[in-house]
């Protein structure tokens, strides 16, 4: 009987063949490819498919990842950033907004007391509005003209107490210089108060004045 043997440069395997008789030919052995004969388990053929797949596909999950996060952040930033220049420019809105509504509102005179009252009402919004309008047209319109008061007020300080894009919150240190035919000369007296603003379009309007 004849051994196998491996061809080197073919890679083939020679199968034995039974003996044959003197003077017969010996037939051609069979040949199978080597690699034939090489078996591969299956789950180490899954492994070293899966092997090097496996880490691509983490890395890229990690990296979505990341991406989302990065965009979460940065979006983020944007709308705090955003809010933060927006209270910013309603607290330095309101405050110019509460000084002249607070002026126009506390300065008056007689001869000129309906004008006045117009242009303060054009300021305010809501019931204040109609409050002030009231007050002002009733018993002070009628001590104004009949003392001939007139009082010109001026904003010594004001601070924001509060304030958000739509609605703020302001203290205010004013001033007031009042003459009228029954006084001597010019009385100055000082006052604080709390004045309510919310926004109306790109105007601040005011809702409240609170002495204190």
């Amino acid at each position: 009987m004849t051994t196998d043997t491996i061809a080197g440069d073919t890679d083939e395997l020679t199968t034995p063949h039974e003996d044959t008789e003197p003077g017969e030919r010996t037939p051609e052995p069979r040949r199978r490819p080597l690699r034939a004969l090489v078996r591969v388990p299956a789950r180490w053929a899954g492994a070293a498919v899966r092997g090097p797949l496996r880490r691509p596909v983490l890395t890229l999950t990690v990296l979505a990842v990341l991406a989302v996060l990065l965009a979460a952040a940065v979006t983020a930033g944007t709308v705090l950033r955003q809010r933060q220049t927006a209270e910013e420019d309603a607290r330095g809105a309101a405050t110019d907004a509460a000084r002249a509504g607070v002026t126009t509102m506390l300065s008056y005179h007689f001869q000129t007391f309906d004008d006045d009252v117009a242009k303060a009402t054009g300021l305010l919004t809501g019931d204040f509005k109609q409050r002030y309008q009231d007050l002002m047209t009733g018993t002070v319109r009628a001590t104004a003209i009949d003392q001939q008061t007139a009082t010109n007020a001026s904003v010594a300080r004001a601070s924001v107490i509060s304030a958000t894009p739509d609605a703020a919150e302001t203290l205010l240190f004013v001033n007031q210089t009042t003459t009228s035919k029954n006084l001597q000369g010019p009385q100055l007296t000082g006052s604080r108060v709390q004045v309510s603003l919310i926004r109306d379009g790109d105007r601040w309007l005011i809702t409240n004045l609170t002495p204190l």
